[in-house]
């Protein structure tokens, strides 16, 4: 009887208090989110070896957490539970390799490395009496496993194990985590897409999740950070759109670290974010500096249009960001930004020029003899008659093949002068050739309207990335690592000298080819010019009323002008002050001061 009454009594302190708990932890403490992956346990260990050296214990211990391999909070089969089991020791071995080979490149000897995963896969597990004993006084640090945090915290939030995991954490014990491990280390919990939404629609109203609810128990731990939120896979999964309309919600920190995957960092007492390691970069996004969060709406059609959000890139080296002050550790943060969007102002007596992020619907242009389309740089025969064939009506369909001459390949007896409308289609970057298309930058200059869409859009600027287009249904995971979190490395992407029709530099198909990267480099490379990102349903017609937006999403403006540049110590993009503007279909393309 008496049991039963200790038991009550202490399952009622859990749930009538969570709040105590989590303000009196909030201020001090160690988290270690880690975008994605298990390439960087042995960083993990790292950063938690500084509070298991204050211990004096004689094993390393650690606590590996499997709740969000959980499929269902509340039930949990037999099969999912061998399952989960082995994956969970499989990453339990791989933990307790990497404290080994830490403690070694310390010259620590002589002391065994025990990891230990208590089989929470079900809120009934987590409130289980047996839970505490985990929590030995020698417990170095816990790592959360990734999967669904969503699941996760269904288990966790109020109960035992998550007064167990706060109890540790105010007296030190850091707590990390990747992937879901990583995100509901934020209190204010970034819990994915709602249905039918995706990286692709990212920018619409209503497309993401957040459970900031502490009230309802939908929150991530209650000694997680509070005033950012954790986005994971960052440049991996092109989570940008995802993290601008998350800016835009009234109910959230208008501040959130950005983890890439096989790269982490230490957010210390929720104060410092320090010590990026691993193979790529973090990036904080400040919607508060230039009020770029309080000034953010959606269109008419349901679109995101922010302006002046502050983006930090911090890779391994000397970078931290105060989330406090809003400072870079290595330059002063923005606090005004003089805008200049003179370079989407179309030249005087050039023609009309569409851009567009991928090959335009054929009711987009004119369809008539007056209508010249070229097709360049297509891989193969099949890909090119397919675009053919989409364009077909009464306009003139022209290939553009390697070592043609445009002239030479008109119906005989024209020339370009002799249409009203040129659209220029193309497949890959990589296999445009700039010098067959002068005539065509020439006859712009001249007055023709021209539209350039696909591939073709990148060779309107001044600079374009020639990397060879990936597919990210075919593609092995090696080149598409290569093409999305590679090319935020020095030397990741081929740069070349495009049209130089404006004066902006253009990557097509940002979002649904994951292109983030090739924008941030084109950005970095030239610093002076502004990078339009233009995903694949979207166009900027440029006018001489100015440029102005057409399409289901909304151009991407990225600029670098008033920027910092660094490497990292591992190649990757350092920046700070990076300026992000995103305009919706109907807007036109100008400065939004602050």
């Amino acid at each position: 009887m008496l049991h039963k009454l200790l038991l009550c009594l202490l399952l009622a302190s859990v749930f009538l208090f969570p709040a105590s708990a989590q303000d009196a932890a909030r201020t001090q403490g160690t988290l270690i989110p880690i975008g994605g992956g298990y390439k960087t346990l042995h960083n993990f260990v790292e950063a938690a070896l500084p509070y298991w050296q204050t211990l004096n214990a004689t094993h390393f211990t650690m606590l590996m957490l499997p709740p969000a391999f959980s499929y269902n909070p509340y039930q949990f089969s037999q099969q999912e539970l061998l399952d989960n089991s082995y994956l969970a020791d499989l990453r339990r071995s791989q933990l307790e390799e990497s404290c080994r080979d830490v403690l070694a490149s310390h010259n620590i000897d002589g002391v065994p490395c025990r990891v230990i995963v208590p089989p929470v896969y079900t809120r009934e597990a987590a409130q289980s009496s047996l839970i505490e004993q985990f929590f030995t006084a020698d417990l170095a640090a816990i790592y959360f496993l990734g999967g669904d945090q969503i699941n996760a915290m269904n288990i966790i939030a109020n109960t035992r194990l998550e007064q167990a995991i706060a109890q540790a954490f105010q007296r030190g014990v850091p707590l990390g985590g990747n992937s879901a491990g990583a995100a509901l280390l934020a209190q204010p919990m970034i819990a994915g897409y709602a249905p039918e939404y995706d990286q692709n629609n990212a920018l619409r109203e209503g497309a993401v999740n957040l459970w900031n609810q502490p009230d309802a128990g939908e929150r991530g731990l209650s000694v997680g950070a509070g005033n950012a939120l954790i986005e994971t896979h960052l440049w991996e999964l092109g989570r940008v759109p995802r993290v601008l309309n998350l800016l835009s919600f009234d109910d959230a920190p208008h501040l959130v670290i950005g983890i890439d995957g096989s790269t982490g960092g230490v957010l210390q007492d929720e104060t410092i974010f320090r010590d990026v390691f691993g193979q790529y970069s973090a990036a904080i996004f400040d919607g508060i500096s230039l009020n770029a969060s309080e000034n953010a709406s959606f269109s008419a059609n349901g679109v995101l249009s922010i302006h002046n959000v502050l983006i930090h890139l911090l890779a391994p080296g000397d970078f931290s960001f105060n989330l406090t002050t809003l400072q870079p550790s290595w330059t002063d943060h923005l606090v005004n930004a003089e805008r200049d969007f003179s370079a989407f102002e179309k030249p005087e007596n050039t023609g009309d020029l569409y851009l567009y992020g991928s090959a335009p619907p054929s009711s987009s242009f004119p369809d008539n003899a007056g209508t010249l389309v070229l097709l360049v740089g297509y891989p193969d025969a099949a890909q090119l008659a397919n675009t053919a064939e989409q364009y077909a009506g009464d306009r003139q369909i022209v290939s553009l093949l390697a070592g043609d001459q445009l002239a030479e390949v008109l119906p005989e007896g024209t020339a370009l002068s002799d249409y009203g409308f040129i659209a220029v289609i193309g497949g890959d970057q990589s296999l445009i050739n700039i010098e067959q298309l002068q005539p065509v930058a020439e006859a712009w200059r001249g007055g023709m309207t021209v539209l350039l869409g696909g591939a073709a859009a990148a060779a309107a600027g001044q600079t374009y990335v020639a990397n060879p287009a990936v597919n990210f249904v075919t593609g092995n995971a090696g080149v598409l690592e290569a093409h999305s979190q590679g090319s935020f490395i020095v030397g990741g992407t081929i740069l070349r000298r495009g049209l130089e029709l404006i004066n902006l530099n253009i990557e097509p198909r940002l979002i649904d080819n994951n292109r983030f990267g090739r924008l941030f480099s084109l950005a970095f490379n030239e610093r002076s010019v502004q990078a339009l990102g233009l995903p694949a349903d979207t166009a900027v017609r440029f006018t001489s009323d100015g440029a102005f937006v057409q399409g289901e999403s909304a151009a991407f403006v990225l600029d670098l002008s008033e920027s910092t540049l660094g490497v990292g110590a591992n190649n990757a993009f350092v920046i700070a002050n990076a300026l992000l503007d995103t305009y919706p279909a109907s807007e036109r393309i100008e400065a939004i001061h602050p």
